[in-house]
């Protein structure tokens, strides 16, 4: 199996064939405006009558191809290299916030890469205390779980692969302390093929 075919039958897990539904006031970060993801969506966004809600419209993934050079923007901002197969993965896809049911996928908004960065940017206290013990969070735990799932660069293979660790979010925000509370995975090539086979 190709890499392109492992990261496409990845994205197949994001909903399958059914479109996903995205809150608006919930999942768009600050610097991130709705008509920069319009693309993604499978349909206009619907104006909810409860104010709790809001905004909320259906998307899909979206194929796209993203120059390489972009990821140095990407690295401005960001400690890295992250595994060649996520940077794979976020130059050829655009997507919102999925969960695969052990672990949630941040979203990839467009624009190519800025969509990104402000995401991972979106909780500054939390990317500041992560970035300087050279994690990069890509994740969340499943469902209502705020845990950051997250590269750890210090635990890097030779391909330049990095074991994927998820962190006490609690521990971070109230004490500026990191525990890991799970490895899920060696490196993100076998999160990925984990994702495939259980979901």
């Amino acid at each position: 199996m190709t890499d392109t075919e492992l990261l496409e039958g990845f994205v197949g897990k994001f909903g399958g064939d059914r479109a996903l539904t995205l809150f608006r006031r919930f999942l768009l970060p600050e610097g991130v405006a709705p008509e920069d993801i319009s693309p993604l969506l499978a349909e206009p966004w619907h104006e909810e009558e409860d104010p709790n809600v809001g905004p909320w419209a259906t998307w899909r993934p979206m194929r796209v191809q993203t120059p390489s050079d972009a990821l140095r923007t990407l690295y401005e901002s960001v400690p890295g290299p992250l595994p060649p197969l996520y940077e794979r993965l976020i130059l050829m896809w655009h997507w919102a916030e999925v969960d695969l049911g052990t672990f949630r996928v941040l979203p990839n908004y467009p624009p190519p890469l800025y969509g990104l960065v402000r995401v991972l940017q979106a909780d500054s206290f939390m990317f500041r205390v992560l970035s300087s013990n050279n994690l990069v969070q890509f994740g969340k735990g499943p469902d209502i779980d705020y845990d950051p799932v997250c590269f750890d660069l210090n635990q890097r293979g030779p391909d330049g692969d990095c074991a994927v660790v998820k962190l006490d979010h609690e521990e971070i925000l109230n004490r500026e302390r990191l525990r890991v509370v799970g490895v899920l995975a060696g490196s993100f090539r076998e999160l990925v093929h984990q994702t495939i086979r259980i979901t």
